[in-house]
Order: structure tokens, then C-alpha cells, then sequence
């Protein structure tokens, strides 16, 4: 969008506040060097509501900057009473252009979850079936492979004796075993390249402890009630809700043992004790 000589293509949302963009952004609080302008294929690209393109447009115009978009002839010229105003009008077209395209699809979400269709990406250990490879998702069912690893890290959780194994230490064996972040997974599945992406252990975690391992309908990370007042089901889940209390049990915290403090027959002053214990039980006095 910028223009020092024949500038770099900045492309991004337009509802973004231009000054916090990471491209543009960085011109416009001139951290980037000497330019002339911006180029834009239109008034909506500069900004997507009336105050930050009417906030860009006198900024550029402050520092002597030109302004050139697509959506008319010639260099924009602020000193012209038809430019002037003709910049806001566009600007007001660009917002109430927005809130269209953002009612749409508020609307379009509400009507898929009272429906039941899922719209965010699948959780890990699932696949979206499609019809035709770029047709609407018709259903939810298990990716085999993923639901196969996922339940396996389970498995270690809840068996472990030692307290060694955690969903920390699983996301370390993952990432070490070569297998596919959940990010890489759903690129497998689509025939993308893959991102290289490790495991982490917050990912882990939520996948072990979140209700989407139930394979219910998710908003907020909540499951969302149907009519009958249960919670929607799409699939078949990877565990029953025992087990998935018991995960949340076993990667809960666990409450850290404090030192205790015991009195020294010489100068009354308080120092751990010795041999452990807990604060109730001193031993070692």
C-alpha cells in the first residue's frame, strides 16, 4: 500500500485500525523510512469505519503525503472542496458496507448452531466430512488416526503410577515422535503442506480436558443446549465423561509442599524442619 518508489503490497483487512496493522502500520507511524504515499484499490482498504479513514487520510495529508485509489481518477486532493467531501461519503459507504458483511455473518453463525452445524475447525481427534471437496461440511466423524494417538496419551495419563508422565512430558514425546500438531494434522487432511508445528503442552491439556472430546457442539468453550435442553451431539466422542473427569483430575495442579518452620531451642527463631511432613505433622524437632 505504501509507495517509496514502487512500494511493498501491504494487504490486510480494512476493518483493521490502521495504525496497529502489521504492514501498514509501521509507515504510517514512520518507522519504516522516507515514502510518498499509498496506493489502495479502494477507500475501504485505507480504513473500514469513518473515523480511521478520516484519521489516515489527515495524518497522510498532515505529513504531505499523496493518497491514489483504484476506485477513481487521479491523486486525491484534500484542498478540493469535491475530494473533501466526496473522501467521507465513501468512508460512510465502507462502514455501513461492514456492518452489513458483519450482521451476515452474525446471522449466518446463529442459524448454523441452532441447526447443528459445526462452523469452527474440527477439534483434534475429528474430521469434516464434505460432500465435494469444497462443498459445505455435511458431517463430523473421527479421524482415526488422530483419535487413535490422542486416546493413547490418555491412557499413559491415567495408568501412570510414577507422577511422572504429564500432559507436559506427552507433548515433549509428540513433538520428539514426529507426530503432526493438531494445525499439521488438519493440513494432512486437506493435502496442505505442512507447518512443521510442535506439540505443547497447553494444547495437550485442553484436548484431554475440553467437552469436545465428547464430541458435542462447542461455542465459547462451552457445549451449545438443543431445544430438548441437552447439549448437541455430533459424533460419537472419543471417551464417555468418566474418563474425561478423571483426565481433568489427573492434570489438575498439584498443591505444592511448603517448607515448615520449626523452633530452635537455642534462639526461639523459626527454620525448616527436617524429614519433610506436612504443616500439621513437624518432624525432625
Amino acid at each position: 500500500m505504501a509507495t517509496p518508489s514502487r512500494g511493498p503490497k501491504l494487504e490486510v483487512s480494512g476493518a483493521t485500525d490502521p495504525l496497529k496493522r502489521p504492514g501498514f502500520g509501521p509507515w504510517l507511524r514512520e518507522e519504516m523510512g522516507p515514502y510518498n504515499g499509498i496506493a489502495a484499490a479502494s477507500v475501504d482498504r485505507v480504513g473500514r469505519n469513518v473515523r480511521d479513514t478520516l484519521n489516515t487520510q489527515d495524518l497522510l495529508t498532515g505529513q504531505g503525503r499523496k493518497i491514489i485509489t483504484a476506485d477513481r481518477a487521479g491523486v486525491w486532493d484534500f484542498s478540493n472542496p469535491n475530494d473533501e467531501n466526496e473522501w467521507p461519503i465513501k468512508a460512510w459507504g465502507s462502514q455501513m458496507e461492514l456492518r452489513a458483511i458483519q450482521k451476515r455473518n452474525s446471522d449466518e453463525a446463529v442459524r448454523a448452531r441452532e441447526a447443528g452445524i459445526p462452523k469452527q475447525k474440527p477439534s483434534y481427534g475429528y474430521k469434516f466430512v464434505r460432500l465435494v471437496p469444497t462443498g459445505k461440511v455435511d458431517h463430523v466423524e473421527i479421524d482415526p488416526v488422530a483419535a487413535e494417538i490422542i486416546r493413547e496419551v490418555a491412557e499413559r495419563i491415567l495408568t501412570d503410577e510414577t507422577g511422572k508422565i504429564t500432559y507436559a512430558t506427552e507433548a515433549t514425546h509428540l513433538t520428539r515422535e514426529g507426530v503432526p500438531s493438531p494445525t499439521d494434522r488438519r493440513a494432512q487432511l486437506y493435502g496442505r503442506p505442512l507447518a512443521g508445528s510442535q506439540w505443547n503442552a497447553k494444547t495437550v491439556h485442553f484436548i484431554l480436558t475440553s467437552e469436545a472430546a465428547l464430541r458435542y457442539l462447542m461455542r465459547g468453550g462451552r457445549p451449545v443446549v438443543g431445544k430438548d435442553g441437552r447439549p448437541v451431539r455430533l459424533a460419537e466422542p472419543l471417551w464417555d465423561r468418566a474418563t474425561r473427569d478423571a483426565l481433568t483430575k489427573a492434570t489438575a495442579p498439584k498443591p505444592r509442599r511448603r517448607p515448615l518452620a520449626c523452633n530452635t531451642a537455642a534462639s526461639g527463631a523459626r527454620s525448616p524442619c527436617q524429614g519433610g511432613g506436612t504443616s500439621g505433622s513437624p518432624r525432625g524437632v
